[in-house]
């Protein structure tokens, strides 16, 4: 795979998995004040951001499978941990989330060691 399409690959991965993780948010939030059983599966299974997470999921899947086809797992999986810092980002300014002193360590620490496993040459 080429370098331009494993990096799109990857930003595919990125962006479908932090799409979801947003979805699901708004679907947690239409199914806050319901009880988990029956009634709870019924409205989530006609939710709109249900439906798009899953389907965000299944392109994800997609990009990771292209990934994996021309990668070390042990060189790609490490980089797909930036959707931390990008959900963290969009819990920020999407949901008014307040992010902690940790949060911030954390999130420096992750791209940090993204960048240290990216500096080593796959051999594939």
């Amino acid at each position: 795979m080429s370098r331009y399409k494993y990096i799109f690959a990857m930003m595919g991965v990125i962006g479908f998995e932090t799409f979801s993780q947003i979805a699901m948010k708004f679907a947690s939030q239409y199914l806050e004040n319901i009880p988990f059983g029956i009634e709870w599966l019924e409205h989530a299974a006609f939710l709109v951001p249900v439906w798009l997470s899953l389907l965000s999921d299944f392109c994800s899947f997609f990009c990771w499978m292209l990934i994996l086809r021309g990668a070390n797992l042990s060189s790609a999986f490490p980089i797909s941990s930036l959707c931390y810092v990008t959900v963290a980002a969009a819990g920020h300014f999407i949901f008014a989330e307040e992010l902690s002193f940790r949060h911030y360590a954390g999130i420096l620490l992750i791209m940090a060691g993204t960048g240290i496993i990216g500096l080593v040459r796959d051999k594939n």
